[in-house]
């Protein structure tokens, strides 16, 4: 938390390769899984930092000032956005998986689902 203190309002950190700052210790099974197209290895490449929530919320509550000028609608009930980090890892290798019409050459297949472990914000049970 001391080295995400310095600098507060950023939003989003990306190091493929580098260490994540966590926002409370890691548990044992925290720990990304291999890849799903090739098995191999994967590494920390970005993480949403604790201030894009509050980014977030101001700008939804801008939509809303401005929507209710507008008009008057039914509120929807929506899900309230809350994590202290969300941590991405990637395949190491940048693997692609290869359909039946991609060609052999990497990144000629779709795209391959990647590993995200959110971290909660560990104030979130004082807000609510």
């Amino acid at each position: 938390m001391k080295k995400i203190s310095l600098c507060p309002q950023q939003i989003l950190r990306y190091r493929r390769g580098g260490k994540p700052l966590f926002v409370s210790e890691p548990h044992a099974g925290d720990a990304a899984p291999p890849c799903g197209a090739c098995g191999g290895a994967r590494t920390f490449e970005l993480q949403l930092m604790p201030a894009l929530v509050s980014l977030l919320r101001r700008r939804r509550r801008r939509e809303e000032e401005e929507e209710e000028e507008e008009e008057e609608e039914e509120e929807e009930e929506e899900a309230e956005l809350e994590f202290g980090t969300v941590l991405v890892y990637t395949c190491r290798s940048s693997c692609w998986t290869r359909g039946p019409d991609s060609g052999s050459g990497p990144g000629s297949g779709p795209a391959v689902e990647e590993f995200c472990l959110v971290q909660p914000d560990p104030d979130q049970h004082l807000f609510k």
